[in-house]
């Protein structure tokens, strides 16, 4: 019988869609597997050289699978294998049923939170009073599966004196700019000593058609900055991790961005090992 693994309900951070499966593992936290086909075999723990990873292994058994329990100590790369009870370290890896590991420490994200107030049009409607749900729900995406958490190192309101129209614009990357490009205005009130700046608005668009609701936010990961508008066409906690992932240089210019980015999910709110590995690099 060939050696599978299973994400154990309830424990995210595992990618079944590369070779060899990958899971990660927060330096102080665990994840479990469920495996099948390894009857009379134990699992082997391999550190590659130049690794610092360290993690404890442990098997425990049901009716028709065996639990594996992964604690993790120290950041780095490892591997695990399942071999007979006796077996040699120095023996090769086992030809199938090898996982992949990544221990990593946490990345966080310290974010300023503006919310705008320029007037009768462009007064966001969002409260501060709901940033807490906001964040753990973006939290919920990003910290069981790439250990990235944020974590609010300000919310305030923005009154700008400075009238915005009924539409923030970013025109940077059009060929024939709008009159009002707002970016400009609105994210120079950016907070620098932030990891990440987040402006609330009314409405956002950043192309040719601001008539048209197409938008829900933007990120400029060189800048820091992102602006994300009231009317989002999906959760707004995911949309905030959506964005979080642009900020730590995951781009839609990469088909991993558009499979992982929440708002254009085939498949839920999966984290893939590739993608898991740019955002947060330790354990890699």
């Amino acid at each position: 019988m060939a050696i599978s693994y299973a994400r154990f309900p309830g424990h995210w951070g595992f990618d079944a869609g590369v070779s060899p499966p990958w899971q990660m593992v927060p330096v102080g936290g665990m994840r479990f597997l469920m495996v099948s086909g390894t009857f009379g075999l134990i699992p082997r723990l391999h550190i590659p050289s130049g690794s610092a990873a360290s993690l404890t292994v442990t098997e425990s058994f049901a009716a028709t699978y065996s639990l594996l329990k992964l604690k993790g100590i120290r950041a780095g790369k490892a591997f695990i294998d399942w071999a007979p009870p006796g077996t040699s370290l120095s023996d090769p890896f086992a030809s199938e049923g090898t996982l992949e590991v990544s221990v990593k420490a946490q990345k966080v994200v310290g974010t300023a939170f503006h919310y705008v107030e320029a007037g009768r049009r462009q007064t966001t409607a969002r409260r501060i009073s709901d940033l807490e749900g906001m964040i753990q729900g973006a939290n919920d995406v990003l910290t069981p599966q790439a250990n990235v958490k944020l974590e609010s190192t300000s919310a305030k309101i923005l009154n700008m004196r400075q009238r915005l129209g009924k539409v923030v614009h970013d025109a940077s990357d059009l060929d024939k700019p709008w009159k009002r490009d707002e970016w400009e205005i609105v994210t120079r009130n950016a907070d620098p000593s932030a990891d990440f700046n987040v402006f609330f608005v009314r409405e956002f668009e950043d192309d040719a058609t601001p008539r048209a609701d197409r938008t829900d936010a933007a990120t400029r990961w060189w800048e820091l900055n992102c602006i994300i508008e009231d009317d989002t066409r999906h959760d707004a906690s995911e949309v905030l991790a959506h964005e979080t992932i642009h900020l730590l240089r995951l781009g839609h210019s990469t088909k991993a961005a558009h499979l992982s980015a929440p708002g254009y999910l085939r498949t839920g709110t999966t984290i893939t090992r590739d993608q898991a590995n740019i955002i947060n690099r330790s354990g890699t």
